[in-house]
């Protein structure tokens, strides 16, 4: 006689072999089996159950399953009952579902649930036997996938391939409901990581995370994410009077944040209205909505509109030509003479770049360098101009004719190439320029990038006997912080803090004290944008002799500069 599941599972000794075989297998798989008798309304269950289950579950039958309830994980529960309600009814063969139960480790753990019926040969059931297997391990693998894949590790909010996702599925769903996506970040947060360290800056970027998902879950419908950094990007429903409620309040929010730095929030908004545009493209609106305001400490927020698109028209433009316009020699460097303003000779120049553009013609340097700094084609265009001062230099070495130093950029995202030294030593090298010669301008913005990366490049530069200036002295936030760390010869002060400085004496102190500062610890300085002759009577007045600036030349091309400065004797 065939031996039933039931004999097998309640046997505890005396088991024939073939029994035995399948009482080992059962064990070994870590199977937990109930079983059910439609004839006798009995329910016979496995003695391993109590090992891994804790509670009384011998109560349990198939025409009532509540004991269960006790152990299984409540937001389960109601699933699992139309689960089996269902095998029931329908007398299923073969039914699964996956639900956590309370073990004996006393943790909630996944097993794997299948309800199997065994009818006669006339179809009338006989049988049922429900099996329960441990597939905790396999679930918490996959989640754990699944969140690297779908979530940012640091705040655990959505990435954003899942932000795009999730987000194209809402907008695409509730046709009848307006949307806006909107891009937030933290003004100046490089300074957090500089100032505070980078554990404070992940610190406030978890903290901005809880308040972003709190204002965004006030609403029905939303999605939200964690881009990178201190980007942060939303979709909530359109209403102006609510946006401005969030804007505010997240703002409001940050300043509670315990830090002794004023946090301060930019938003960029883009209001769906093509919902066939990508979400990638939707972003990239509210990031060009956001740029209008970066900086400024009244406004906190703007829309995307048309001017904007005509805008982003023309970034396309400069992207699309930028390397098809180097290939062609479209770009051009020019220099602007720096003078002694007390002699007004010529002491230097610095080189910069322009772009003739066979169609647009002359392109304004603040149109398309911005971009390049964005996209790191800046890189190039730098090492054009490097290589191209060089040349000028070789070509008037060459001819035994006058020569003075001319200073070039090195761009903040230059910084990041972790062989600009070599790099710049190979140009300089390959034309055999004495290193006196030129000179090379770090904006004040690079200062903030990574104190370690400027300190390196400036300790290469200045061992080899190159000149390195600070650009834009006066203009930022750290100037005298980059001076107590960064090794530069000279300081070229900004126009915009000269502009106030000659109409009343509070400014004429701090500049005298600026130039006092730093010929005290071996700096020189130069005046950069000097227009007028006022300003050229302050300035030697308080002790700074040299400049540059359209009141002595604007910047022309290198022939025009050789003729009228260095070949006119």
């Amino acid at each position: 006689m065939k031996t039933e599941v039931s004999d097998i599972v309640i046997m505890e000794s005396g088991v024939m072999p073939d029994d035995w075989r399948c009482r080992k297998i059962i064990e070994h798989s870590n199977t937990l089996v109930f079983e059910y008798n439609y004839d006798t309304d009995e329910t016979m269950i496995d003695p391993l159950v109590a090992h891994h289950i804790p509670g009384d579950l011998h109560l349990f039958t198939f025409s009532d399953p509540t004991p269960l309830k006790t152990v299984i994980y409540r937001p389960d529960w109601n699933g699992f009952l139309n689960f089996f309600r269902k095998t029931q009814q329908e007398g299923t063969s073969d039914s699964y579902y996956n639900i956590r139960i309370f073990t004996t480790r006393r943790a909630y753990e996944w097993y794997h649930v299948v309800i199997s019926t065994i009818s006669d040969k006339n179809g009338v059931r006989r049988k049922a036997i429900m099996t329960l297997n441990n597939i905790n391990d396999e679930i918490v693998s996959k989640q754990e996938l699944e969140f690297r894949i779908k979530k940012d590790p640091l705040t655990k909010m959505p990435n954003s391939d899942t932000f795009e996702r999730e987000t194209s599925e809402l907008i695409n769903e509730q046709q009848d409901i307006d949307f806006v996506i909107m891009r937030i970040d933290i003004e100046r947060f490089h300074m957090v990581n500089y100032l505070f360290g980078t554990d404070e800056g992940d610190k406030l970027i978890k903290y901005l995370a809880v308040r972003i998902q709190e204002a965004a879950e006030n609403g029905e419908y939303f999605t939200y994410c964690h881009m990178d950094a201190d980007q942060f990007a939303l979709c909530v429903q359109y209403d102006p009077d609510l946006i401005g409620k969030m804007v505010s309040g997240l703002q409001n929010s940050v300043k509670d944040y315990s830090l002794d730095y004023e946090v301060v929030l930019a938003f960029g908004l883009y209001i769906v209205e093509d919902r066939s545009m990508s979400i990638h493209t939707m972003l990239a609106r509210a990031l060009q909505a956001q740029r209008t305001i970066k900086g400024k400490y009244v406004t906190h927020h703007a829309y995307y509109d048309t001017k904007l698109l005509r805008k982003e028209s023309e970034e396309h433009f400069i992207v699309d030509n930028m390397r098809r316009g180097l290939a062609n020699n479209e770009f051009q460097v020019y220099v602007q003479p720096k003078v002694n303003m007390r002699t007004e000779e010529l002491e230097g120049a610095e080189a910069l770049v322009r772009w003739y553009h066979p169609e647009k013609g002359l392109l304004p340097p603040g149109q398309f360098v911005p971009i390049f700094e964005r996209n790191g084609f800046v890189m190039k265009i730098d090492e054009f101009v490097w290589e191209s001062t060089c040349k000028h230099l070789r070509r008037r070495l060459d001819t035994g004719k006058k020569i003075v130093p001319i200073s070039a950029n090195v761009s903040r995202v230059d910084l990041f190439n972790p062989q600009l030294p070599s790099t710049i030593l190979a140009i300089v090298e390959k034309y055999s320029i004495p290193h006196e010669l030129i000179q090379f301008e770090l904006t004040e913005s690079a200062f903030t990038t990574d104190i370690m990366l400027l300190t390196n490049l400036t300790r290469e530069l200045r061992k080899r006997g190159f000149v390195i200036l600070m650009d834009d002295f006066g203009s930022g936030y750290s100037s005298l912080n980059a001076l107590k760390d960064i090794d530069v010869n000279v300081l070229k002060l900004d126009i915009r803090f000269l502009s106030f400085s000659t109409k009343n004496e509070k400014g004429l102190n701090i500049l005298r004290h600026t130039i006092e500062m730093a010929d005290s610890i071996g700096l020189s300085v130069i005046a950069e944008g000097v227009e007028t002759e006022e300003q050229r009577r302050t300035l030697v007045s308080i002790g700074c002799d040299h400049a540059q600036g359209f009141l002595f030349s604007k910047p022309i091309s290198v022939q025009e500069f050789e003729a009228k400065w260095l070949d006119k004797d």
